[in-house]
């Protein structure tokens, strides 16, 4: 084979793969969701808040979404470093004075703040009368 045809069948494949192989789109950064679950609340099958955020984080996480989602359970979490990197915190739980947030109000006001996407399920949208609510 003469060297300018070789050398352009070369450069051919080299567009091809470029073109069609390689992925020319940038995959999208997944964004973090955080599930609180509530403490348990009532007998086993009723108000099941960590049974509900492990399917829920089961079926995102499978969605092929560009979405990590995690589940911190038993209310507040231990460690607040959970909250580095999130773009959304979902809450499932009870609600009134005994919703996760109302002791951590400060911390909470601050991921708002940082335009992370807050969203309740269940009575975790009651908000009880008080600072809590005001």
């Amino acid at each position: 084979m003469k060297k300018p045809l070789y050398l352009s069948l070369i450069c051919v494949a080299t567009v091809t793969v470029a073109v069609f192989v390689i992925p020319n789109e940038r995959v999208p950064a997944k964004k973090k969701v955080i599930f609180i679950a509530g403490n348990p609340s009532h007998g086993p099958g009723e108000h099941e808040h960590r049974a509900g955020c492990l399917l829920l984080v089961d079926q995102l996480n499978k969605s092929g979404l560009a979405i990590e989602a995690v589940v911190t359970t038993n209310g507040w979490p231990a460690d607040e470093k959970i909250f580095e990197g999130a773009a959304a915190v979902v809450i499932y739980s009870d609600g009134g004075e005994n919703h996760p947030v109302i002791n951590h109000l400060a911390t909470f006001k601050k991921l708002a703040d940082r335009g992370v996407g807050i969203g309740c399920i269940h009575y975790a949208v009651e908000i009880p009368k008080g600072p809590g609510g005001d």
